[in-house]
């Protein structure tokens, strides 16, 4: 064979062999982007880290919502704590106030003897002092003498912030009492009695009131005041005389 012929079948065979290199090289290329068997693995893989992340997120909300009920459960007790607080306060007010009492009395002895009603076990006690409980006072008829009062109340339950009084010739039982307004509560005052001729009485009537609203009994006190005609009134004491001389 020529020399020239044996070049020319050379480069023959190189160009098949660089031909089939080719489409070998094609053929994977090919495989690789459209093999089937490897896009099933991708998608599944896909699919895999999507649903891992979806329950990582599913996860996180439900933590958060976890988080949401505590602080809403603490809140609802919190509110329920504060709810059992007031009614166990107002269950304890109700404790103190008295029902309807089977009411019992005694006799005020005078000149008209008058029943005086009373309530058993009353949650407010107090009393009233006239002129720290000297019986009787006295005085020219028709002047004015300033009279002293005292006032005290305990409750066990509250503090005692209000009263209502009543005073004149008489005493006055909690009906009448009602007519008369709320006023604060003081420990005394100074009332401004005329003194009339002769022998009269003079009443101060008194209810208290702690601030749960819990009601005393009613209270009163009197004192005897006497009135002089002037033309006799002493100018200077009389001695009284004694067994001694």
């Amino acid at each position: 064979m020529q020399p020239r012929t044996r070049s020319a079948m050379s480069m023959i065979v190189v160009l098949i062999a660089l031909s089939a290199g080719l489409s070998l090289m094609l053929a994977c290329s090919w495989s690789v982007t459209v093999s089937p068997d490897e896009s099933e693995r991708t998608l599944e893989a896909l699919a895999e880290e999507n649903e891992e992340q979806a329950s990582q997120i599913s996860d996180q909300a439900t933590w958060i919502e976890s988080e949401r009920t505590l602080e809403a459960l603490a809140e609802e007790n919190e509110e329920q704590a504060s709810q059992i607080s007031d009614q166990a306060t107002w269950i304890a007010h109700l404790a103190t106030r008295v029902g309807a009492p089977i009411a019992t009395a005694y006799w005020i002895m005078g000149p008209t003897p008058t029943p005086y009603w009373t309530t058993p076990t009353p949650p407010v006690s107090g009393y009233v002092e006239i002129e720290e409980g000297q019986c009787c006072i006295g005085g020219s008829a028709g002047s004015t003498v300033e009279v002293r009062v005292g006032f005290w109340a305990y409750s066990p339950f509250a503090e005692v912030t209000q009263m209502r009084v009543l005073s004149g010739g008489q005493w006055f039982d909690e009906a009448q009492l009602a007519d008369a307004s709320w006023e604060p509560y003081v420990e005394g005052r100074i009332y401004p009695v005329t003194i009339a001729l002769n022998w009269t009485g003079f009443y101060v009537t008194v209810q208290y009131r702690d601030s749960f609203g819990n009601l005393s009994p009613v209270y009163f006190d009197d004192i005897s005041v006497e009135g002089m005609p002037v033309e006799e009134m002493p100018l200077t004491p009389t001695p009284y005389p004694t067994p001694y001389g």
